[in-house]
């Protein structure tokens, strides 16, 4: 597929078009999110300023009142600043190391009585650090990347990776074809 023909094409639609774009941030989270372990420190990010981003953000976003991504994301990315990263990793006991991206990974063990399982659902949450954050999008309280700076990030690692069995990949084939069908 020729992605930057399309993602051309989406972002000029971006900026000529009479479309609607509009963000619902219920859609950032499942119903029972505040029961995992790594929520907190969801909340202490967002109460800080980060910037929600990747698939997560872009499950939020709606064209003319329609769903752009309907995709459930499995962890919260987030746009940080070296600062914000170097505190949340004092406050959480992680080893901070200059311009990586730190992957903080919770677990929380559900057994249930009657059959004898265990189930763990982890809370994969990764900071992106860069030195000045991206435009983005505040709606009630919360922070999110902007659509077109989502997309470019999914078109490299895209192109980074040449695999086109992954989810970046499937995630920009849903767009391109919600794009079209508007």
């Amino acid at each position: 597929m020729n992605y930057p023909e399309h993602i051309r094409d989406i972002k000029l639609n971006l900026l000529m078009s009479e479309n609607t774009i509009t963000i619902d941030p219920t859609k950032r989270k499942g119903k029972l999110t505040f029961l995992r372990p790594g929520y907190s420190l969801v909340k202490q990010l967002i109460k800080m300023g980060a910037i929600v981003t990747g698939s997560r953000a872009l499950r939020c976003y709606k064209i003319n009142d329609k769903q752009l991504f309907d995709r459930k994301p499995r962890d919260w990315d987030f746009l940080v600043t070296e600062q914000m990263a170097m505190k949340i990793c004092d406050e959480h006991g992680v080893t901070y190391e200059d311009g990586s991206i730190t992957v903080l990974k919770q677990m929380i063990l559900f057994r249930d009585t009657c059959y004898g399982d265990s189930r763990y659902f982890p809370t994969d949450i990764q900071l992106i650090i860069k030195d000045e954050l991206p435009e983005y999008r505040e709606v009630d309280g919360v922070r999110f990347s902007e659509l077109s700076h989502i997309i470019d990030e999914k078109h490299k690692l895209v192109s980074t990776y040449h695999n086109s069995m992954n989810k970046h990949d499937e995630d920009l084939r849903q767009i391109i074809a919600r794009f079209n069908n508007l």
